[in-house]
């Protein structure tokens, strides 16, 4: 990950391009801590480099992800979204588990990827990788996906299957740090085909914070989860108001 990193020389001409109050930190450390188990975890922003080289951040991050030890990854195939999505689509991040993947396998590498446009052909070309997972499982997602994309935009009624790819609900704060559409492209150590999550800002499009309690409730429904059957996702999240 030192592709990531600043020299000095870097740090200087970073500066002269970003507001003073503009703080990026070079990297982030979490810790997942489940059970006995426990994982450390990096995250590194890619824009820094990207800004002071003057590179596209989607260069960048390829070339650090064939350049990982002891296994590197072969991404070209699966990331290179420039050409697929217009350039609407841009990598911001990478995430790792500090793990050694060959004895930890289906340790991590996470890609998040951000597009400003917030429409269901957007999200399922990223999903697909502009077509290039055409597998089932993956195929079932778009499925999944569409079917409760209504109710992610709070729209109540469905949207015509005509309508659906552009359909879309203005944003209450355009170009806030929550806007568009936000995707994790996780690449685990022994898997070929990465699994992709889409991360939706659903305040942008309610109001009420009822609402978007309301709406998830019948999305959990809508994919067969106890919780949005029964309505205990709503109970539960309306008892923390």
């Amino acid at each position: 990950m030192q592709a990531f990193f600043l020299s000095p020389s870097e740090t200087e001409t970073l500066q002269d391009k970003v507001r003073p109050q503009m703080q990026i930190p070079p990297a982030c450390i979490a810790f997942e801590l489940e059970g006995q188990k426990q994982i450390l975890k990096a995250y590194f922003p890619v824009v820094r480099k990207a800004a002071t080289l003057g590179q596209s951040t989607v260069g960048i991050t390829l070339s650090a992800l064939r350049d990982l030890e002891p296994l590197g990854y072969d991404t070209s195939y699966n990331l290179d979204l420039h050409d697929d999505c217009d350039g609407k689509a841009t990598p911001i991040m990478v995430g790792i588990d500090c793990l050694n993947p060959k004895a930890n396998q289906g340790s991590r590498v996470e890609v998040y990827i951000h597009s400003k446009t917030c429409t269901f052909a957007a999200a399922r070309d990223i999903i697909t990788l502009g077509g290039r997972l055409n597998g089932e499982f993956v195929l079932k997602k778009v499925v999944i996906l569409q079917s409760i994309w209504h109710l992610l935009l709070n729209e109540p009624d469905s949207i015509p299957d005509n309508e659906i790819d552009y359909w879309t609900r203005k944003e209450r704060a355009p170009g806030a740090v929550f806007s568009g559409v936000l995707f994790s492209v996780d690449l685990a150590a022994g898997e070929k085909i990465p699994d992709i999550k889409t991360y939706l800002p659903v305040f942008q499009y309610a109001k009420r914070i009822k609402t978007v309690f309301r709406n998830t409730n019948a999305v959990l429904n809508a994919v067969g989860h106890d919780w949005g059957r029964t309505g205990r996702f709503h109970e539960v999240a309306m008892d923390v108001l």
